[in-house]
């Protein structure tokens, strides 16, 4: 896999939006931090486009924006300013061609989990973490600085978290995989499926009905896709709701019964998703998990 090099003072990163709209307001925190870090900072051409209503620019704008900036040496990270959906429509025109002779960071989360498959499936590492639009938020400052760290000074840190009632204890081994489940389950039999392998998938949602969640589960285990994992790290479900008719399992109880064939470890309550602090992890990387009475840890090979 290519791991990009560090960031240094000085260097050019580019903000982008491949999925939904976004306004200028929410991007002026993270356009401050990022010259306060020392970046020179540029914005997408059409980044504050508003011909496509939902979506920030039409696709093909957006599809241009993005080949630009992997096209671009001069360019040393893509910084997606947020979510929401859309990615998946323009992934699959990307050439990642001149990006892998001059590889830079890409960095998102939620519906960038469509660009982080697309980047690995090109052999490239890339940061699940903090985005413009929740890089103000209460909490987010050690996240923040942890994209910082890792983006600057390649300083992987232990990420570690309590422990949950229920956890399955162990440990792991394998490479990072996965992010938000609706768009996982969107991959299947597409050119960007996910691996899972011999990996430890990381699964977070939001504002998910729970028989949604149960079937998302349920799908990926007919799929084959949770009998060969290593481990299962467990983020945010945040805002889980009841349809019509309530349903009788909480998402840890849902996650539970599907994988109760299976020996690999399983922590919840991993940092990572829709809540803050959300802290960055290398999509792609080797790691180690511990899950223990005590506590869960997560370490860079």
């Amino acid at each position: 896999m290519i791991k990009p090099p560090s960031l240094q003072p000085n260097d050019r990163i580019t903000l982008l939006a491949p999925a939904r709209q976004i306004v200028e307001e929410d991007m002026a925190f993270a356009i401050q931090t990022f010259e306060n870090w020392g970046l020179k900072v540029d914005l997408g051409q059409h980044l504050y486009n508003k011909e496509a209503g939902y979506f920030s620019a039409p696709d093909e704008l957006r599809l241009a924006d993005l080949q630009y900036a992997l096209n671009n040496s001069d360019i040393k990270a893509i910084i997606c300013a947020r979510g929401g959906y859309g990615t998946t429509r323009i992934i699959d025109q990307l050439d990642f061609t001149l990006a892998k002779q001059n590889p830079k960071w890409i960095v998102g989360f939620s519906d960038i989990t469509a660009l982080h498959a697309t980047a690995f499936k090109n052999g490239m590492l890339s940061i699940h973490g903090n985005m413009p639009i929740v890089m103000s938020k209460e909490r987010a400052t050690e996240a923040n600085q942890k994209l910082y760290d890792l983006l600057f000074k390649n300083d992987c840190k232990t990420t570690t978290w309590q422990s949950h009632s229920s956890n399955k204890l162990g440990e792991a081994q394998g490479k990072l995989m996965g992010g938000n489940l609706t768009l996982l389950i969107d991959a299947l039999a597409t050119k960007t499926e996910n691996e899972t392998k011999d990996c430890i998938l990381v699964v977070e949602e939001i504002d998910e009905h729970l028989y949604k969640i149960d079937r998302m589960f349920n799908h990926l285990k007919r799929a084959g896709k949770l009998e060969n994992l290593k481990g299962l790290l467990v983020g945010y479900f945040t805002n889980n709701k009841q349809g019509e008719r309530a349903f009788h399992l909480s998402f840890e109880e849902i996650i539970l019964h599907h994988t109760r064939d299976y020996n690999f470890p399983i922590s919840f309550g991993f940092p990572s998703g829709h809540e803050q602090p959300n802290m960055p992890w290398i999509h792609g990387a080797k790691a180690t998990l511990i899950c223990s009475a005590n506590q869960s840890t997560l370490n860079y090979i």
